[in-house]
């Protein structure tokens, strides 16, 4: 009889604690950013001039395939989407805007360009990373 009791408390506080915390419809409906629909949403060419044809380059949160991956710093945010490059050569089309990060195996310089002025030579070390994020105007910016 005791158990009976204390298991009824136990789910008389969990029925109000699982009201209590629902915010109301009007409020998510607010807070959903309406400025980055589907249709503002650009398409972008990412392009790398290599300064080392031995390294390979890995592109993480390209957002192309279901593969996870972790994204250098700044944060610890994980990625979806993996694409290699041997050989430097990047050419890489995106649905922006995104961030991505870029990482070498070996010591480079990322000279990128998405079509809207480019940034480099940006100095990679052996399995160094660097994050970036382009625009839906195809500039793009080192994070």
């Amino acid at each position: 009889m005791k158990k009976l009791v204390i298991a009824n408390c136990i789910l008389a506080i969990a029925v109000i604690f699982s009201f209590c915390a629902k915010p109301d419809l009007k409020e998510e409906l607010s807070s959903v950013n309406t400025n980055d629909v589907v249709s503002n949403r650009g398409t972008c060419t990412l392009i790398n001039s290599p300064s080392n044809a031995a390294a390979t380059l890995t592109v993480c949160g390209t957002n192309l395939n279901f593969q996870k991956c972790n994204m250098c710093p700044p944060g610890n945010v994980n990625g979806q989407g993996v694409a290699v490059f041997p050989g430097g050569q990047i050419n890489l089309t995106l649905t922006t805007p995104i961030e991505i990060s870029i990482s070498t195996d070996v010591q480079t310089a990322l000279n990128l360009n998405a079509g809207n002025g480019g940034v480099g030579p940006i100095a990679l070390g052996a399995n160094g990373c660097a994050r970036f994020r382009i625009n839906d105007d195809c500039s793009i910016t080192p994070l």
